[in-house]
């Protein structure tokens, strides 16, 4: 089967929201540009008075603190596995003619990353916890900090059947499109929840609940608005099973009002299928069927999106092509890439991706590079290029060139 989840994108163009994150290791794009376009003309949110010295040293003495903490006396406690990720964006933005109050500028942000994980006692319950923060490496200042994922998880064997529990905070994200499949009803970013999966042979049913406000420093996050709103609660069910080369999946969906978890703001109904020839060849298609019910704001609407696309792997690269339509705005985009992600051991990680609408002309190029070669130390290049008329959806981003330059040491 097509893995479809080893590359993705990170750029949602205008009214095309499935468009989201990458697979592959990529350049983190600066806090003051990861707003939506009519909030990018402002001055970046103020620093708050802290130094990256200090959250590094809190953040040590955090994970010092959670390797001696006492373990019960019945089963012996086993030393997590660490990992600890610091990198340095330097970025270039180039503003459009249209914002001519703002000046092209370069940036620099710092991010600092650790992760946690390992099996509680009793080897029952498996855990990871990440934590992020970001800082503006020329003052020094804090944007924030936040644990970014926190997940406890156990598997259960009873009669044949198994039993998967999660809860914690994490993406929960499913599909295996390039872009994000449409019954997929919340945006990008990881959000606290819980899910219940029961696998029994080629059948699976999968029940979860997510509250999808809590969005804090995402590292990732597209550079043109999304239509994708997140809700107050959101929920899913979904129900499907594997055949010999294929597989299908029916999902059922809820979102309430951002403002009040109790008021139903859409209803969802989707269904996710795929194909693999097993001669790299390999075809996908989503469809989902969405309800707005009517309010004392607004009229009951409906809506079709719709994704039919193929991958197709030659040696290491991998060729993909998908076609998204959404009925409500008559959009149709087309998405193209073509990258080497899955080498993990060549010298060089590249992609090229695009997103073109059809119905206003409007496009995006990106190009990704990163150099693997060095064994704790990891230079990447990633450059996006908006193009197209005034009117387009995409261009219509105030940044029109955006070049990035990442510095990551894996300690």
């Amino acid at each position: 089967m097509s893995s479809g989840k080893i590359h993705k994108t990170t750029v949602r163009g205008g009214d095309c929201p499935h468009v989201n994150r990458s697979a592959s290791r990529q350049v983190p794009l600066p806090l003051s540009v990861l707003c939506a376009p009519c909030a990018r003309t402002g001055l970046p949110p103020a620093f708050a008075e802290h130094r990256l010295s200090r959250l590094t040293f809190l953040l040590l003495m955090l994970g010092l603190t959670f390797f001696f903490l006492p373990s019960p006396p019945a089963y012996a406690w086993e030393w997590p596995e660490m990992d600890f990720e610091l990198s340095s964006v330097f970025s270039y933005l180039r503003f459009t003619d249209d914002y001519p109050f703002i000046k092209d500028h370069l940036t620099n942000e710092a991010v600092f990353e650790m992760k946690a994980s390992g099996v509680f006692p009793k080897e029952d319950w498996y855990y990871a916890l990440g934590i992020i923060s970001t800082a503006d490496a020329s003052t020094s200042f804090f944007s924030g900090c936040a644990v970014q994922e926190l997940m406890l998880n156990t598997v259960i064997n009873a009669d044949g059947e198994d039993y998967l529990y999660e809860v914690g905070k994490e993406d929960w994200e499913w599909g295996k499109s390039f872009s994000r499949t449409p019954t997929y009803p919340m945006p990008e970013g990881y959000f606290w929840g819980a899910q219940w999966t029961k696998t029994k042979e080629r059948q699976h049913v999968i029940v979860g609940v997510a509250t999808s406000t809590d969005q804090l420093l995402k590292k990732q996050a597209a550079p043109v608005e999304s239509t994708s709103e997140a809700g107050a609660l959101t929920a899913w069910l979904r129900s499907g099973g594997f055949l010999t080369a294929s597989d299908y999946e029916f999902v059922f969906s809820y979102q309430s009002h951002a403002q009040d978890a109790l008021t139903p703001a859409c209803y969802n109904l989707g269904f996710d299928t795929s194909r693999d020839f097993l001669n790299g060849l390999a075809i996908h298609g989503s469809i989902n069927l969405s309800h707005t019910p009517k309010t004392n704001e607004e009229d009951s609407a409906r809506r079709v999106d719709c994704l039919v696309g193929g991958e197709y792997t030659l040696g290491a690269k991998v060729i993909v092509c998908e076609v998204l339509h959404q009925s409500d705005s008559a959009d149709t985009s087309l998405v193209w890439a073509v990258n080497n992600y899955s080498a993990f051991f060549a010298t060089w990680q590249w992609g090229v991706e695009s997103l073109w609408n059809l119905s206003d002309g409007g496009r995006y190029f990106k190009l990704f590079l990163e150099y693997t070669a060095l064994e704790r130390f990891f230079p990447s290049l990633e450059v996006l290029l908006f193009t197209g008329s005034e009117k387009s959806k995409i261009s219509s981003s105030p940044v029109d060139l955006l070049v990035s330059l990442e510095l990551r040491a894996v300690l």
